[in-house]
Parts: structure tokens; C-alpha cells; sequence
């Protein structure tokens, strides 16, 4: 493992493209070339990209009438909010990577809306029982840490419970088996920031992620404890590009959490603020 993430860690020769936007979102069909990352030579190659065309029409009265989908996905709580999966076919013939197009979404309330302003100011909040509260933007993070990339697996919580609900009902909707996907996602290691903002030593138990989402209980939140945090092992990542391009808004963009080994609902998306404490989130 440790020589895996040693290659890893060489920074990428890449900048930020100019404009650093949803693929799905650029207008007019205007040429996307050159808006894409370049990845690191030892990483596998991108899959295939197929980009929505058009915002379905099971969205048009809803909230993501903005949000273009791809169609060959399949709903499983109706029209809103959005939570979905590949027909496993489907998945199987995409091969190991994912395409950002087929990759499952669980989403609990509107995504939100970021326009290119908003985008271009996003902010990471990062503050509570540290020495140096900081607020950085994505340029900062891609500035002042080394910029990794890595194969990343994430699995809903629900998955399979289609099945599990045969046996036993359980809480939650009817997952199939393709609640799972693999992508590549660009950015820092939380560790790295967690060093640079540097936690208070005997106070400072836990990392605490929020996202801007607007829920009827709040933002959607999570948290890790502080020493599994700052782990660089444990590969916990603040990214903002997905399979060589920037997040598409379904899946998190401009910022969000990546935490490799656990459900994905511990992946906050949409994420602007990060506080150290010494209690576990409280969020609903």
C-alpha cells in the first residue's frame, strides 16, 4: 500500500483548466477539449465519456431542471429527489472505471445550483480547535498541497437491500446491485490540510464535513475521528475533478470529500466547511 501512494503522491503535471466548470453545463456545445485534466502516467486510462445531452423530462417540474443525466439510468425514488443506479449490465460492460455518466448518485434533497461565479469564489470554511483557520479555495488547495489522484470504489449503504428486503423490510428504498462504482478522483489529502491548519493537541478528536445542500433538517453532514484523519493511509481526499474532469453537479461539484473504505454517505458532496472538534457531528 505504501508504495502505491508514494507513486501517487508525484504531483501531476497539470493546471487547473481556465475555465473549471461541469462538463454537462458548457453551453452551446462549445469545445470541451483542452477543459480536461491530464492524469499521471501510472493511473489507468479514462474511460469512455459520454456526455447528457439534454435535462430528462422526469425533471423538468422538479427543483433539478438544470441538471443534464443520462438516460440509461435508472430511477429508484421516483422523480425527486434523485438516487439512482446502472442496470448492472450496463455497469459490468463500462468496465473497472466508471463513467461519471453511470456512476450511482444518492442525493437527499436539490442539488445546488453553482454557477461559474459561485465556482470561481467557492470557499473551504476550515476552523474549531485549530492554530491556523484557513479559508481556501480551490486554487489554494491545488497551490499549496501536492495534488494526487487516485482509483477510488464507493458503495452506497443500500445496496442490495432489494434483495435484503425479500428476507427481512428494512429501512430505506430499493437499492439493486449497482449501487457500487469505481472513478478516478483528483485532489489533496485531507491529511495534508489537516497538517497545514494544525489541530489542537489533546482538544481536537474530530473532523466535522458539511455540504451546501438545502435539506429540511439542515446541510447534510458527517464526521471522521481526527487520527484516522490525518492518516494519509487512509487516502481521505478533498476533490474537485472525477475521471479526468471537473465534478459534475450530481456528484459534488465544485468541491467534496472522498473516504475510501466506508459507505458513501461519509463522501460529503458540495462541501464548504470543515471544522475540528472535539465531539462527532451532529448532523440529521
Amino acid at each position: 500500500m505504501g508504495s502505491i501512494l508514494q507513486k501517487m503522491e508525484e504531483k501531476p503535471r497539470y493546471s487547473l483548466p481556465e475555465m473549471f466548470y461541469p462538463l454537462t453545463l458548457h453551453q452551446d456545445e462549445e469545445n470541451i477539449q483542452g477543459k480536461e485534466l491530464t492524469m499521471h502516467k501510472d493511473l489507468p486510462p479514462l474511460p469512455a465519456m459520454k456526455l447528457p445531452s439534454a435535462v430528462d423530462s422526469a425533471d423538468t417540474n422538479t427543483p433539478d431542471n438544470w441538471v443534464k443525466r443520462d438516460e440509461r439510468l435508472v430511477r429508484l425514488t421516483g422523480k425527486h429527489p434523485f438516487n439512482c443506479e446502472a442496470k448492472l449490465d450496463t455497469l459490468f460492460n463500462a468496465g473497472f472505471l466508471t463513467p461519471t455518466s453511470l456512476f450511482y448518485v444518492r442525493n437527499h434533497g436539490a442539488v445546488p445550483k453553482v454557477d461559474r461565479d459561485k465556482a470561481a469564489g467557492w470557499t473551504l470554511k476550515i476552523h474549531g480547535l485549530v492554530e491556523n483557520e484557513s479559508d481556501l479555495t480551490i486554487s489554494d488547495l491545488a497551490r499549496l498541497f501536492p495534488v494526487v489522484t487516485l482509483p477510488v470504489t464507493l458503495v452506497c449503504a443500500g445496496n442490495r437491500r432489494k434483495e435484503q428486503n425479500v428476507v427481512r423490510k428494512g429501512l430505506g428504498f430499493n437499492w439493486g446491485a449497482a449501487g457500487v462504482s469505481t472513478a478516478l478522483f483528483t485532489g489533496v489529502y485531507l491529511a495534508d490540510i489537516l497538517d497545514f491548519v494544525r489541530p489542537f493537541r489533546g482538544k481536537a478528536k474530530h473532523v466535522i464535513f458539511e455540504g451546501s445542500d438545502v435539506l429540511p433538517n439542515g446541510p447534510y453532514g458527517t464526521s471522521q475521528k481526527l487520527n484516522k484523519a490525518q492518516n494519509k493511509e487512509n487516502g481521505m481526499l478533498i476533490a474537485w475533478a472525477m475521471n479526468g474532469a471537473p465534478l459534475e453537479p450530481d456528484h459534488g461539484f465544485p468541491l467534496r470529500l472522498v473516504v475510501p473504505g466506508q459507505i458513501g454517505g461519509r463522501s460529503v458532496k458540495w462541501l464548504n466547511r470543515i471544522e475540528i472538534s472535539d465531539q462527532e457531528s451532529q448532523h440529521y
